[in-house]
């Protein structure tokens, strides 16, 4: 695990024109030329074919989400954005299984996000 006060490689593009214009829009309001001391880059592994989320990895993903907003509280309230896939920074296929889902991807961010 990445220290809070350092920064990481997690989610960039080698030059700004490969990012999306998502990503674009983000780095722009926050007067920033990469993304990476924004973010906070989470891997899932898993071994379901498929590439859907197992519920181990969705409540795994809901605990660390938790832990997350008592850090950086604003997290809860700009969950729309905050939750984002690679796909949405750089337009790399992951997750996989969420790509083209955008029903399940929003479903799965509620999951993420429920307070118990």
């Amino acid at each position: 695990m990445i220290p809070h006060d350092e920064v990481s490689w997690g989610i960039g593009a080698i030059q700004y024109w490969h990012y999306t214009p998502f990503a674009k829009v983000l780095m722009e309001m926050y007067g920033v030329k990469t993304l990476h001391s924004l973010a906070i880059n989470i891997e899932c592994c898993y071994d379901d074919p498929s590439g859907e989320f197992p519920v181990e990895v969705v409540n795994n993903l809901n605990y660390l989400w938790k832990q997350l907003i008592i850090f950086y509280p604003t997290l809860q309230s700009n969950r729309g954005w905050a939750l984002c896939r690679h796909w949405d920074i750089t337009g790399k296929e992951c997750p996989k299984y969420y790509i083209g889902r955008n029903r399940e991807w929003e479903d799965l961010k509620i999951d993420i996000c429920k307070r118990d």
